[in-house]
């Protein structure tokens, strides 16, 4: 609620500052009209989500284009619960979703992150709502030596429907690690005892 509040008081002093510039001259008024275009900047974009009839999530990103935050809402408008936190971005807000991965009654919150650069490399967050209604945060764990061999970018991460996490990416070709192949890799990962642990990989074409 902290950050939440912080932001608000941001957009306040703005407004005020617009309000205060105009009308003292011509250049005050060309610089009050293009402060909103400005400031609108710092907001990319958001996803929502929802769990059961009363649990609403919604994901804002926020800061710089590709390094910046996002700020995780979730309000249970069942038992008048809520609560906002942020955390570190490096990349775009791609996707967010909401399942019981360990089945323990308590939902986690997906949130995939992808770098318009690097490779178009992808990231995933997984926030654990506990029963006090605060969030325990894991990350991908970075690719292992042999996993990440040939790695070629382009990611995409998905869970499926039987709550497994997949993370796939193009191979590079092995003879020009220049140009990219028709490999791709595919690594799985389950979620238990809040972590994200690896359970196998394959290779298509």
């Amino acid at each position: 609620m902290k950050l939440i509040t912080e932001a608000t008081g941001l957009l306040f002093i703005l407004f005020i500052f617009q309000s205060c510039s105009s009308g003292h001259s011509e250049e005050a008024e060309r610089k009050a009209a293009s402060a909103p275009a400005a400031s609108g900047k710092m907001f990319h974009s958001q996803k929502e989500a929802s769990y059961g009839d009363s649990l609403h999530i919604r994901v804002l990103s926020w800061g710089g284009e590709e390094t910046g935050s996002y700020l995780v809402l979730v309000a249970d408008s069942l038992n008048k619960h809520y609560i906002g936190n942020s955390f570190f971005r490096q990349g775009v807000l791609s996707n967010i979703w909401v399942d019981d991965l360990d089945r323990d009654g308590m939902p986690e919150i997906g949130v995939v992150l992808q770098e318009s650069e690097n490779l178009r490399y992808g990231r995933l967050s997984v926030h654990e709502l506990s029963p006090d209604f605060t969030l325990q945060s894991v990350n991908f764990p970075p690719l292992s030596e042999t996993l990440g061999a040939d790695y070629g970018g382009r990611d995409s991460v998905y869970k499926r429907d039987d709550k497994v996490i997949v993370r796939e990416f193009h191979l590079l070709d092995r003879l020009d690690t220049l140009s990219q192949s028709s490999r791709r890799r595919r690594i799985f990962y389950l979620y238990e005892n809040n972590q994200l642990t690896l359970s196998g990989s394959e290779e298509t074409y």
